[in-house]
């Protein structure tokens, strides 16, 4: 089995290496987040799972599938949202997949801590989540043993939801010692240190990853967007979403 995972703040990760545990005792873990990655599994399982951000998947996660060579390949998708929303996202992957060829057999949604708003959903997937996971990879498990893979009709719309690109993107305070473990981490290769720490807006979608990793803290949001963070957080830290899953 192989599962491709890309999991800027592990959130993502963490959800998708209890299910794979789960479903094999062999689990190839492939990183959508690195650089480098290979791009070619023997397994006929995958796992391919993804962060939401504004409702949809991450456009680099879209261009590395598109890379694997996954024609053929029975798939479990998951997403993971931060108990806000999730749209468009798994219709988005699905679609994603059944375009390289892959037999989507089961689907889930599962809750994580927020990337930029870390007390929307904080401390989760908690072990009730993880107890659901471990459930859910039961119910694939059955639907493998049946071999019935009818097809697995999920939620959201098409065309997707439009993505609004954001000028701003996190900033480094004067606390940085240019270190170059924001620019090592950062997925799309936003981040460049030229004398200052530059990030470029274009390919930046604020997955948090460069705050998270920073040793010193000093890569932070914009004090505007850290504002709305806090709002946003203030709405929904009553709210606690469930799991899906479509099997």
């Amino acid at each position: 089995m192989i599962q491709s995972c890309g999991s800027p703040t592990g959130g993502t990760r963490k959800i998708a290496e209890e299910l794979g545990k789960n479903l094999s005792k062999s689990v190839n873990m492939v990183d959508l987040c690195n650089k480098d990655f290979p791009n070619n599994e023997e397994s006929d399982l995958i796992i391919v799972a993804a962060p939401v951000f504004s409702g949809r998947i991450p456009g680099f996660v879209t261009a590395k599938l598109e890379k694997l060579a996954i024609e053929g390949k029975k798939a479990v998708t998951l997403i993971v949202y931060g108990n806000r929303a999730y749209e468009d996202a798994l219709l988005e992957l699905n679609d994603t997949l059944k375009k390289k060829g892959c037999l989507i057999i089961s689907s889930g949604v599962f809750v994580a801590q927020h990337s930029l708003a870390p007390e929307i959903a904080k401390g989760r997937p908690e072990e009730t989540d993880l107890a659901e996971v471990r459930n859910y990879a039961r119910d694939i498990l059955k639907k493998l043993d049946k071999a019935e893979f009818s097809s697995v009709n999920v939620p959201g719309n098409f065309p997707y939801k439009e993505i609004k690109k954001s000028i701003v993107t996190p900033i480094s305070t004067d606390m940085c010692n240019k270190c170059g473990e924001c620019a090592r981490v950062c997925p799309v290769e936003a981040i460049s240190i030229k004398g200052s720490v530059e990030t470029d807006p274009g390919k930046c979608f604020l997955c948090a990853s460069c705050i998270k990793v920073c040793p010193m803290d000093a890569r932070i949001l914009p004090p505007p967007l850290s504002e709305g963070m806090k709002k946003m957080a203030e709405m929904l830290k009553n709210t606690r979403n469930g799991n899906e899953i479509f099997i």
